[in-house]
This record gives structure tokens, C-alpha cells and sequence, in this order.
């Protein structure tokens, strides 16, 4: 972890509480903001989803989960989005497959699947999703730097459109599509086998 990063973590790795809970309020106003922008308009939701998450990233943090490899906020807020997607699905009953399943799965489990630790285990009613999450994570990790960093950046929070990925990465709409298509084909056919399918 470099000085700039260390000092960011810093309220959050000292043993007063007094400081963590300081980087609660210095930034739970940002963190309300960030949940309307996802859809969560209940004022009591986006409370009790932000302190959720701001509790579970503590105890990621007690036990040696968190690899501080991004700022405490982009930690934080991949785990609100997590617990909102979380809540979402709990309102709604589980609906077939589609054919194009693996774009669905990218964006509704993309924090879990993009993540570089284990700290957050699957927990689906559908036992069919709670493997191919697995199994999509698992294949992901083993794609190209490429593949990933393309899929990250459409699929991850926030996701970014075809356009700014093109600009980034210095190349044209077309191939960022074709790569985009290319990697997605790639990690269904390799999850598919793991799924048996």
C-alpha cells in the first residue's frame, strides 16, 4: 500500500473508533447520493443499506479480507451496491434463464465476480445462481488482462459506456465491441462447463 493510500485507509485501521466512525459521517452523505443513483429512493433504505455495508467492510477489515487495493470509498460503495442488489432480488421471485444470460449476470453480480477476494459469499435462493456466481468468478480470474479490464470497466461500478471504454483504451467503438462480445462468449462457454452445461 503506498503513503497516499495508507493515509486514505488510515481513520479505518487506527484504533480509536472515534475515526472510523468520523469517515462514516465525512462521507455517508456521498454514500446516500451514490444508493439514488442506483434507484434507491427510501430515505430510511439507503440508511440502513449504507451502514450494512460500512459494517461489513469492518469486518472484512478485522479479518485480513480487504487487500486495500483501491481507495476505502470504492471499497465501501462495491459493497452498497452489492447489498442493494442484494435487497432488490429479495423482492422479486426468481425468473428463467434468458439467452443472454451472461450479460444479466455480469451486471447483477459483477462486484462478487470482479472482486479479487472471497470476502463476500454468494447467497442466492436459486441454487442454480449460487453456482454459476461461483463458477463465473472462478473463470473470470483466469481470463485474459485484456478480457478483464474490458469486462471491469462495462460491467463494474459504475459502469462506463462503449464510447468512454474506446477513449481509455485508445481504439475504436467497433473492436471494443468485438472484444466485448469475444470475452463474454469466453467466460459463458467456460462457466457452462463448470456448470455442467
Amino acid at each position: 500500500m503506498d503513503n497516499q493510500r495508507a493515509k486514505q485507509w488510515q481513520p479505518l485501521l487506527a484504533p480509536d473508533e472515534r475515526a472510523t466512525f468520523d469517515f462514516f459521517r465525512q462521507n455517508i452523505g456521498v454514500c446516500l447520493k451514490f444508493l439514488r443513483r442506483q434507484g434507491c429512493e427510501n430515505n430510511q433504505e439507503q440508511q440502513d443499506i449504507a451502514w450494512e455495508a460500512f459494517q461489513r467492510m469492518l469486518t472484512n477489515i478485522k479479518n485480513g479480507k480487504c487487500k486495500f487495493d483501491s481507495s476505502p470509498k470504492t471499497y465501501w460503495f462495491g459493497i452498497v451496491r452489492k447489498c442493494w442488489l442484494e435487497t432488490l432480488k429479495k423482492r422479486r421471485p426468481p425468473k428463467p434463464r434468458s439467452r443472454d444470460w451472461i450479460i444479466e449476470a455480469l451486471e447483477e453480480w459483477s462486484y462478487y465476480i470482479f472482486s479479487k477476494t472471497d470476502d463476500e459469499e454468494p447467497e442466492e435462493s436459486d441454487p442454480w445462481a449460487a453456482k454459476a456466481k461461483k463458477a463465473l468468478k472462478e473463470v473470470y480470474a483466469k481470463l485474459s488482462e485484456s478480457c478483464k479490464q474490458d469486462l471491469s470497466m462495462r460491467y463494474g461500478s459504475p459502469p462506463k459506456s462503449y464510447k468512454t471504454i474506446a477513449e481509455e483504451r485508445n481504439t475504436t467503438l467497433e473492436t471494443v465491441r468485438a472484444n466485448l462480445r469475444r470475452c463474454r462468449e469466453h467466460l459463458k462457454e467456460r462457466a457452462s462447463k463448470l456448470l455442467g452445461e
